[in-house]
Parts: C-alpha cells; sequence; structure tokens
C-alpha cells in the first residue's frame, strides 16, 4: 500500500492499484460492521444495558431520556364523620399515570399521613405490592381536619400527594325518653350529654350547646325553637350536673303525634345534631 502511496500520480497502472487497495479497505470495513450488527441482535443485552433500559429516570443506550413516571395518590377513610376517640382507617392508594406503568416495577417508598389542620403527622407506613397504605387512627379532636397522604417515590416514580376533609363529631347521649309524648303547649325539658365514642361525658361549659331549628316529618317550619321561662338565653343549652338541659316550650307547634326533631349545634362540632320529641 505504501509503495502504491509513493509512486501515486506518476503513472495510471499506480493510480489505478491505489484504487483498487482502497475500495477492498471499504468493502472489508463493511463486512465486519454487519457482522457485528448480525451477533448484537442475536445476543440478549448485557446485564449493564438492561439496567439501563429498566430505569426510568436516565439515558437509553443511543441517549434516549426516560423520566420517572408520575403517580396518584387518593385518600379515604373507614368512617365519616366519626365519633371523638372512634378509631378510624385512612386507606392511600397509589397510581400509576399513563404511560407509566406499575408492572414489572412497582411503586417503592412510604406514605405519610399529616393532619395539616393540626399540624400533627399521624403516621408513615411502606407501601405494599398493591399500591396501598393504611392506618389506624382514634386522637383527631373534635373538628374539621384536612388529611393530607403524601408518598414519597422512589428511583421510578415521582412522589405525589392526595387529601380529604375528616369530621370529627361528639357523641349526643340522650337522657330523657324521645318516645313519650307530649300536650302541645307543655315543656319538654331536653337533656343530653356530649360524649365520645366510649360514652364518656365531655360535656362542658367551654362547649357552648345551642338550639337551632326545628323538622316536622322532614320539613324545616319557619318556627324558631323557644324556651319556656327564659331559661335559656340565646337559645343555649344550660349545663348542669353534667348535662344539657333545654326547656323546650311546645306553644304554637302543629299538634300531630308525629315525631319531631330539634337540631342543635356544639362549639367546634361540625356536624348538625339532633333529638326528638313527640306531641299531641
Amino acid at each position: 500500500f505504501a509503495q502504491c502511496l509513493g509512486k501515486r500520480g506518476k503513472d495510471d497502472a499506480a493510480r489505478a492499484a491505489f484504487r483498487a487497495l482502497l475500495a477492498d479497505a471499504y468493502r472489508a470495513r463493511s463486512e465486519l460492521v454487519r457482522e457485528a450488527g448480525k451477533r448484537d441482535a442475536a445476543s440478549p443485552p448485557a446485564a449493564k444495558d438492561k439496567a439501563r433500559l429498566s430505569t426510568l429516570d436516565g439515558l437509553l443506550a443511543g441517549g434516549q431520556t426516560v423520566n420517572k413516571a408520575q403517580t396518584t395518590t387518593a385518600i379515604t377513610s373507614s368512617v365519616n364523620p366519626s365519633t371523638l376517640n372512634q378509631s378510624v382507617t385512612f386507606t392511600a392508594t397509589i397510581t400509576v399515570n399513563p404511560p407509566g406503568s406499575g408492572s414489572p416495577t412497582a411503586p417503592t417508598g412510604t406514605v405519610t399521613f399529616t393532619d395539616t389542620t393540626t399540624s400533627t403527622t399521624l403516621g408513615s407506613s411502606a407501601i405494599g405490592s398493591s399500591g396501598v397504605v393504611t392506618l389506624d387512627y382514634s386522637t383527631l379532636p373534635v373538628g374539621a381536619h384536612n388529611i393530607v397522604a403524601a408518598y414519597s417515590g422512589d428511583d421510578n416514580f415521582v412522589g405525589s400527594s392526595g387529601n380529604m376533609t375528616q369530621n370529627v363529631q361528639y357523641g349526643v347521649c340522650v337522657l330523657y325518653d324521645q318516645t313519650k309524648i307530649w300536650k302541645s303547649g307543655s315543656t319538654i325539658p331536653i337533656k343530653l350529654q356530649l360524649c365520645d365514642a366510649n360514652g364518656v361525658n365531655y360535656s362542658s361549659s367551654s362547649i357552648v350547646v345551642n338550639a337551632f331549628q326545628f323538622e316536622f316529618g322532614g320539613v324545616v317550619p319557619d318556627v324558631i325553637p323557644d324556651d319556656s321561662g327564659n331559661a335559656n338565653p340565646d337559645n343555649n343549652f344550660r349545663l348542669a350536673d353534667g348535662m344539657y338541659i333545654f326547656n323546650l316550650s311546645t306553644k304554637g307547634l302543629i299538634d300531630q303525634g308525629t315525631s319531631r326533631k330539634l337540631f342543635f349545634t356544639a362549639t367546634s362540632d361540625p356536624v348538625l345534631h339532633s333529638v326528638a320529641f313527640m306531641i299531641r
């Protein structure tokens, strides 16, 4: 080859020989490339190449960028509203958003449950193979709580969060006979306590209970609850001997034997409560 190169340009024979050698070199190179391609197609990718293919946030061989898959976190509770000190199971479900997939690689990591209303971390747990995490909790105070389930994410999946409102109410321990039929125009002593899920009395002077409205046979009339003898200023129940009392006046109420309801509110309680009474 060097001899031909040295004689290049001196005569036509040398130039022809040079071109022939150059053509042979190109053919030999093309054949090597074809053979290498056949071997790569017939052989499985090396372990390091598999790792690159399976990683969702990196580069595929050839420079293709693969991003982490997006996720959605949904949260539900076993009972809502719940009663003070009642155990509630919060369930967080992690799903992978298209075009991503949770198969064959499923999301891993943890879910943390937080009550952002009181800035309280309720707990955290690792995600199971089904993408579901549960948490039992029983000490939320009375009120409306914004519960957030936050998924941490991992090497292949982006974290996400979901939220819900969990209402916690007082239980009502009724201390009078709701089935007794009272004569129209009489005074009905409505007696009750605010309790937790275990029946423990939480009645307190710091909790105001207010008579709100009536319901007659499913209809809310344009009648405001009234007390007898001004015993309950501003329609507030009075607290005595660890219970709330409202002396309900039935003057002017429709004379029927059907059950009526008296609705009332309690401080911090997001739920409207009711008790029943009957008049004739």
